[in-house]
Order: structure tokens, then sequence, then C-alpha cells
């Protein structure tokens, strides 16, 4: 691929921030901050960034990508409820540092798997794993005091669905990296 096409595929999720800019001009009421769109552009590229640079770098195969897209998704849910606060609100319910804490545990997996599929597919596990621990924890001792409590509970399952959903994909590539590896070394 080359750098312009890279560039290209990076920032071409900006345009998705005309949505909120065009409801703003149509509805008087919607207030849309500079802060947010800016927010909002940052992020995007970055996931996007972090695709590319995870589904690109070693394994040319499409559940390996499909894996990375729904890791990246799931990601960026997470990172727009922690950036939008409106899950919980400030009921003193510390869910903004799990999710960061969650999101290093991804970070800090992804950098020792080196990208590989199987090592991949533990850390999507120990994501979806966490993020479950923490829904039924927060269901336990913090349940009474958060306002939109369903909500955040499908939200925290579908998340964990995904990581789960991504886990399942990468052992899937890591199958068929390993059979396409024993038919190299079938044919020599």
């Amino acid at each position: 691929m080359s750098k312009f096409k890279q560039l290209l595929a990076t920032f071409w999720p900006l345009f998705m921030l005309f949505v909120p800019l065009t409801a703003m001009v149509v509805n008087q009421q919607l207030l849309v901050m500079l802060s947010d769109v800016v927010v909002g552009a940052l992020t995007l590229c970055g996931c996007v960034a972090c695709y590319q640079w995870i589904a690109t770098k070693n394994v040319d195969r499409l559940p390996y990508r499909l894996a990375t897209a729904a890791a990246m998704v799931a990601s960026l849910l997470l990172i727009w409820a922690n950036l939008t606060n409106e899950l919980i609100e400030d009921s003193g319910v510390p869910f903004n540092q799990i999710i960061a804490v969650l999101l290093v545990v991804g970070l800090i997996g992804t950098t020792w798997s080196k990208q590989r599929p199987k090592g991949m597919a533990v850390t999507m596990l120990a994501m979806a794993g966490a993020m479950f621990i923490m829904t039924m924890g927060l269901a336990m001792c913090h349940a009474d005091e958060i306002a939109h409590w369903p909500m955040m509970a499908i939200f925290c399952l579908t998340v964990v669905a995904l990581y789960i959903l991504a886990s399942w994909l990468f052992e899937r590539s890591s199958h068929l990296l390993a059979a396409t590896t024993s038919h190299r070394q079938t044919r020599v």
C-alpha cells in the first residue's frame, strides 16, 4: 500500500465528523463544541492508524483483518464512552479508570504478542474477561448508584462480545497461518 493510500485511509473517517456539524446547523438546540470535533477527529484517525499498524503488519489474511477491525470498534466504543462519560454520570464509580486500565492491557498484550495471531487471540480473550469481570463487579457493588444500569450492562456486554469475536477470528487466523506454513514446508 502506498503512503498516499495510507494517509487517505487514515484521514477518510474525518468526513464522519460532518454529521454532528450538519446536525448542529439543522437543529439549533444541539451544541457541538470545537473541542468535541477535535477529540473525535483524533480518536477516529488514531483508530484507523492503529488498524493499519496491526492489520497490515504481518498477516495478510481476512480473519486477521476482521479480528483487528472488531477489536478496534470495541476499543473505539470504550474510548468514546470514556470521553462522553454518559454511561455513569458522576456517581463516584471509577468506570473511566477501569476502561483506561483495560485499554492499557490491550496495548501491552498487542506489543507483547508482536501482533501474532495466537498472542492477539489471548490478548482479546483477556480483555473480554476483564471487561466481563468489571461489569459483574459494578453490577454487584454499584448497581443502585448508577442511573442507567441496564444501558451500561448492554454496552459492556456488547464490548465483551466484540472482544470474544476478535479472539475467535485471531485464533482462526493462526490456524490458517499454521496450515499455510506447513503446506509451504511440505512443498520444499
